[in-house]
């Protein structure tokens, strides 16, 4: 599989496996930094919840400590015998403390006696949750966020017990905090952007900034209060105050999600809320996480990129242009160098010696082709002349014929004159040939049996020969003996098998088997060949008889003769022996 994928692929694999590590530690980093970030975001919302639980619990605390300072005093004893009197001075302490409303005075059955409100005075707050807390436990009590009984104004409610430990009571002395002014000094902490702080008691009721009192169910005036927008869910809410954890997440009223913290005010059921908009720090936590992440990744893109560009510029382009160069060597295109730019010092010296190994090539080709011609036209010409010379022989001989008288001689020496002409056709097609080492057998044999009738004299002429022999190409020394032998089969059926000038047919065909053994038959229509020359066996052979036995046997093949009817030569000899082509 890699040995098939490209260089610069490759190296970009490698690439990748070498910064795999460093990646993977940017990755452990920047996830490591993210989680760090949201764990400094979560203290930090912590700390702001609880500098904004701060100011609120001192306002409490420094409460509880006038009261029990007021409970100290004969107030009590002063009521009782001039209740006008003692709501002066509580008015006078109200008109000090603008955090306060209503300073109240309550006998020990809960009805109030005093006020600093002279019209909020014979009101019952026995039934009060606050009352009986303070009468039951004898110590400073602080309600959760209610409507004062004496103007229906949200307020907390601050008491303190009239009596010392160990007395009975005798009645407390009570102020109702403005709840406008805790909820401010809650938000008026230096909180975040896109943050809120809320001051809500452990049954889910809350205060607005504006100092409006919601119920745990909202009323429609309370859900739409744009304050209360970022008020978390109320089960959401519940679920954290009845459990350990002082941060959970949740939607507020606006459908955005928020990070909560809750901080618990020191003996009280009241907590100071404060949520932060998660996209804020923690999409800041979560934005640089994904900017280190796309920096490694891009940078890792980036080099690999650079390898595989700067891999295939530098080294697969001059590869390419090498292998190119080496096929087309291969093909024997030796005219091709290699266009290498830009490439290394090393690929260049090795495009440098690829050049030098093609022009050596080339030239050795080239003086390779200059001397095969050379060799080529001088066998040409030696086959020229040998043709030539056996024109001359042949010549020679038609001018020894003429001064003849005997008629077997005559006949001895046409028979003899036939035979060299059969060899000059065969020299004739050998530089002719496009290729001096083969000749076209087929058309050979065409030509030779065209050549023999008309040497054949008049009785030839009403014998017609059909050949059917495929151009199988052959070398010249299995060439020989197969012209002869057919020269020698085709003078004796024009001598012997038409007697008297009678017309017939001679058929010379050439089969093969799968096996590479070729056949060769020459028959005839004749009157058939002499009985004791028929078979493999002849008694008393003539010349040519013996001449187609020694050309069948350079071949390695035993010549066989059949007939009646007519007269059939055969002979084999294998195709695949070297000399030989088979046909296609």
């Amino acid at each position: 599989m890699a040995a098939t994928l490209p260089l610069y692929l490759r190296l970009a694999i490698l690439l990748a496996a070498i910064l795999l590590p460093a990646l993977i530690f940017t990755v452990v980093s920047a996830y490591t930094g993210y989680r760090d970030n949201q764990a400094r975001t979560r203290e930090s919302i912590i700390r702001f919840g609880e500098l904004a639980a701060t100011r609120t619990q001192l306002l409490i605390d420094s409460t509880r400590r006038l009261l029990i300072t007021l409970s100290t005093t004969d107030l009590l004893e002063e009521a009782h015998a001039d209740a006008a009197l003692c709501g002066q001075r509580l008015g006078s302490l109200a008109k000090i403390f603008d955090e306060y409303r209503i300073f109240s005075l309550t006998d020990a059955a809960g009805r109030v006696i005093c006020t600093s409100l002279a019209s909020a005075t014979d009101i019952d707050v026995s039934d009060r949750p606050w009352f009986q807390q303070v009468r039951s436990s004898g110590a400073a009590t602080v309600s959760q966020l209610v409507r004062s009984k004496l103007d229906n104004k949200p307020v907390v409610v601050v008491a303190v017990p009239m009596s010392q430990p160990g007395e009975p009571f005798r009645g407390a002395v009570a102020v109702g905090i403005n709840v406008q002014w805790l909820a401010g000094l809650s938000a008026s902490t230096e909180l975040p952007a896109q943050s809120a702080a809320f001051l809500v008691d452990r049954s889910g009721t809350a205060v607005t900034q504006s100092g409006k009192l919601i119920e745990p169910t909202p009323s429609p005036s309370g859900a739409g209060d744009a304050d209360m927008l970022a008020f978390p869910d109320a089960a959401a809410l519940h679920k954290a105050m009845a459990g350990d954890s002082r941060q959970f997440t949740g939607n507020g009223a606006d459908g955005i999600s928020r990070l909560y913290t809750l901080t618990n005010l020191r003996h009280t059921d009241l907590f100071v809320v404060v949520g932060l908009v998660e996209s804020g720090p923690f999409g800041w936590a979560k934005r640089d996480f994904t900017r280190q992440m796309a920096a490694a990744l891009a940078m890792l893109l980036c080099a690999l990129l650079g390898v595989a560009v700067g891999s295939d510029l530098l080294i697969a382009r001059s590869i390419r242009a090498l292998s190119a160069t080496a096929e087309a060597l291969e093909r024997g295109d030796y005219s091709v160098r290699p266009q290498v730019t830009g490439g290394s010092r090393e690929v260049r010296q090795l495009a440098m010696t690829l050049t030098s190994m093609a022009d050596q090539v080339q030239r050795h080709e080239q003086d390779m082709r200059r001397s095969v011609q050379a060799k080529d036209a001088m066998l040409k010409e030696i086959h020229h002349r040998v043709k030539n010379n056996l024109q001359v022989v042949t010549s020679l001989m038609s001018i020894q014929a003429n001064r003849l008288h005997d008629e077997a001689s005559k006949r001895a020496l046409a028979e003899l004159q036939r035979r060299v002409r059969a060899l000059g056709l065969l020299h004739r097609h050998l530089y002719e040939g496009d290729d001096l080492r083969y000749l076209d057998f087929g058309q050979f044999t065409v030509e030779l049996c065209q050549m023999v009738k008309e040497s054949s004299g008049p009785a030839a002429r009403a014998v017609n020969i059909e050949v059917d022999i495929p151009p199988i190409p052959i070398t010249a020394d299995r060439a020989v003996p197969l012209g002869l032998l057919i020269t020698e089969a085709l003078g004796n059926a024009f001598k012997h098998g038409f007697p008297g000038g009678r017309s017939g047919e001679i058929r010379i065909s050439l089969s093969a088997t799968a096996e590479g053994v070729a056949t060769v038959s020459i028959a005839d229509n004749g009157i058939g060949p002499p009985p004791d020359l028929a078979g493999e066996q002849k008694s008393d052979p003539g010349t040519g008889m013996l001449l187609m036995q020694a050309f069948a046997q350079q071949l390695g093949s035993v010549l066989s003769v059949e007939g009646p009817p007519g007269t059939t030569i055969r002979f084999s000899f294998d195709l695949t022996e070297p000399g030989i082509i088979p046909p296609a």
